[in-house]
C-alpha cells in the first residue's frame, strides 16, 4: 500500500524538522512538505512551493491538512503532521497500531485537556485563538442543531487516514465547516463526524505532547491577528475597589464603571449578584461620580446548579461590605426576581443587568418579566453570552433580542456580555454607537480587564495585598511605573 507522509508550513510558522525513524523506510512512503517559502530545503522531504491560497496562514495549512484527498498525488494511507511533530518510529510501526484493521479509516489523539468542543469554542475565545464573533456564531449553530456536550474532542496536530470515500465525503464536510467558520479546525471536527454519522474513527488515548511516536517541539513563530496591547498607554483606568473569586466577571468590571459614569442611571436593577463583582462597580462608580441613584442587588443568595450553591455567609458579606462602604446607593433585596419585580414602578429602570440562572428559558423570563420596569431608552447588560457549556441558553437568548434591538455591542471576554439599548436614541443608545467607534476605549476595556483576571488571585487578600504593596513602593529589584503603583492602590 502506497503511504505519503506530510506537512503543511507556512510564513516560517515552523522550521521542517526530519523524524528519528529507522533506515530501513519502506520505499513506499513518501514524505512531502508544502510551503511558501522558497527557502526550505531537504535530502528527505520532497518540498512541494505553493502559491498561496490564503491571506490567512493558519487556514492556508488547514487547508493541505484537511484536503489529503485533493492535495496529495495517488495513495493509500497518508499521516499529516504539524510541523513542530517530530516522529521517533518508523511509518509501518505507526499505523499497526493506528490504522491496525479494516473498520479503521481515520484516527487521531484524544485531545489532552477538554472533551467537549464547546469548552474548546470558549477556551479559543479567552485564548485569542481566532474572531470571538466567528466562533460564538459556529457554536450557535451546533446547538441549534442539536449538537450534544462532553462529545468527545481530538487533537488534530497528527492525523491518520484513508484514502477512501468516505474519508474524503468527512474532510470536504469539515474543510467547508472551517471556510464558513472558525479556522480552530479542532472545534468542527467533532461536529461534521457527528453530522455525517461517520464509522471508522479510532481514537488514540496517548500523552499528546510525547508518546512512543513522536515528540512535540515549541514553535518557533508565534500567530496571531491580534493587536499586542501595552495597559500603560491609555489615559484612564477604570478599576475596581473590590473584586473576589469567582472571576467570570472581573473582566468588565472597567466597562461597567465607564458605563456608569457616562449613563449616569438613577435606578440600576441587578437579577443575580453572588459575592457582588458586578454590583460593588457599580456602586463604586456611583460614588465616585457623585450620581444621585440607587443600586439594587436582587438575588436569593443560595445559588443555583450554574453558580453551585453556597452558605448564608456570601449573603452577609455582601451585606455588610454595602452598609460599610455604599450604606446611601447600595440596596440589598433577598426575593425571588418574578416577585421582587413587583416592588418598582414601570418604567422606572435606567439600567437592568441579567445575570441569573443561565437558560434559555430563564433569561428570556427575566428580561420578559422586567421589560415593563425599564425607561424607553433602558441600557440592558446580559452576562454569558459566550458560554455554551451544560444548559447555558444566554448565547441563543442574545442572538435572538439583538435582531429586535440593533443598538447594541457584544464583548465576548470574562464569559461575553452583551450590552443594549431599547431605543435608538437616548444617552443609552449614543453611548453604545460611540464606543462602538472608539477601538482604543474597546481595547482599554479589553486588556484592564484581563490584567484584573489575571492579576485578581494577588489581591484577594488583605495582608498579602499590603506586603506587595510595601514590594512595589520599597524594593530595590522590582522596577515599576507610577502607572503600575496606581493599580496595586486601588486593592489596597
Amino acid at each position: 500500500m502506497s503511504t505519503i507522509y506530510y506537512t503543511a508550513i507556512f510564513n516560517d510558522y515552523d522550521e521542517l524538522i526530519i523524524p528519528e525513524i529507522s533506515p530501513d523506510l519502506n520505499i513506499n512512503v513518501k514524505m512531502i512538505c508544502f510551503t511558501d517559502n522558497p527557502k526550505v530545503k531537504s535530502d528527505f522531504f520532497d518540498v512541494i512551493l505553493v502559491e498561496r491560497k490564503f491571506k490567512d496562514s493558519t487556514r492556508e495549512n488547514r487547508y493541505y491538512k484537511v484536503m489529503s484527498h485533493l492535495v496529495l498525488p495517488p495513495h493509500d494511507l497518508s499521516i499529516y503532521f504539524d510541523g513542530n511533530i517530530k516522529f521517533k518510529v518508523s511509518i509501518e510501526s505507526i499505523f499497526e497500531e493506528a490504522i491496525h484493521n479494516d473498520k479503521v479509516l481515520l484516527s487521531l489523539i484524544k485531545h489532552p485537556f477538554r472533551n467537549c468542543l464547546y469548552d474548546e469554542g470558549e477556551a479559543c475565545i479567552k485564548q485569542k485563538k481566532d474572531d470571538p464573533e466567528i466562533i460564538i456564531n459556529q457554536l450557535g449553530k451546533y446547538q441549534m442543531e442539536g449538537y450534544p456536550a462532553h462529545n468527545g474532542l481530538l487533537a488534530c496536530s497528527v492525523i491518520f487516514r484513508k484514502n477512501v470515500s468516505a474519508v474524503q465525503k468527512l474532510c470536504t464536510s469539515w474543510w467547508e465547516e472551517i471556510v464558513l467558520g472558525s479556522r480552530r479546525d479542532q472545534i468542527s471536527l467533532p461536529y461534521v463526524i457527528w453530522k455525517n454519522k461517520f464509522q471508522g474513527l479510532k481514537i488514540l488515548d496517548l500523552n499528546w505532547m510525547e508518546n512512543k511516536f513522536y515528540k512535540r517541539i515549541p514553535h518557533i513563530k508565534k500567530l496571531t491577528d491580534m493587536d499586542q496591547i501595552n495597559l500603560f498607554t491609555f489615559d484612564k483606568l477604570y478599576l475596581p475597589c473590590r473584586m473576589l473569586e469567582p472571576l467570570a466577571w472581573v473582566g468588565h468590571i472597567p466597562f461597567a464603571i465607564w458605563l456608569v459614569e457616562n449613563l449616569r442611571p438613577e435606578v440600576v436593577v441587578e437579577l443575580g449578584t453572588h459575592k457582588g463583582n458586578s454590583f460593588f462597580s457599580f456602586c463604586q462608580s456611583m460614588k465616585l461620580n457623585k450620581i444621585n441613584g440607587k443600586v439594587y442587588a436582587i438575588d436569593l443568595w443560595e445559588g443555583d446548579k450554574h453558580a453551585g450553591f453556597y452558605s448564608n455567609s456570601i449573603y452577609e458579606d455582601v451585606k455588610k461590605y454595602a452598609q460599610l462602604n455604599y450604606s446611601d446607593i447600595a440596596n440589598l433585596i433577598r426575593e425571588d426576581f418574578n416577585f421582587a419585580v413587583s416592588q418598582f414602578g414601570d418604567q422606572s429602570i435606567d439600567l437592568l443587568h441579567i445575570d441569573g440562572l443561565h437558560t434559555y428559558d430563564a433569561v428570556k423570563n427575566d428580561f420578559e418579566t422586567w421589560l415593563p420596569k425599564l425607561k424607553s431608552d433602558a441600557v440592558v447588560l446580559f452576562h454569558d453570552i459566550s458560554v455554551f457549556r451544560d444548559d447555558f441558553g444566554v448565547n441563543q437568548y442574545w442572538k435572538e433580542i439583538i435582531t429586535k434591538y440593533p443598538i447594541n455591542i457584544s464583548f465576548y471576554h470574562s464569559n461575553g456580555l452583551g450590552v443594549l439599548s431599547l431605543n435608538d436614541k437616548g444617552n443609552g443608545a449614543r453611548l453604545i454607537e460611540d464606543l462602538k467607534n472608539d477601538t482604543s476605549l474597546i481595547k482599554s476595556f479589553l486588556s484592564t480587564g484581563e490584567v484584573l483576571f489575571q492579576m485578581g488571585p494577588l489581591f484577594f487578600e488583605n495582608n498579602r495585598l499590603k506586603g506587595l504593596m510595601e514590594l512595589v513602593e520599597n524594593s530595590r529589584v522590582i522596577k515599576t511605573t507610577e502607572r503600575l503603583k496606581r493599580i496595586f492602590r486601588f486593592f489596597r
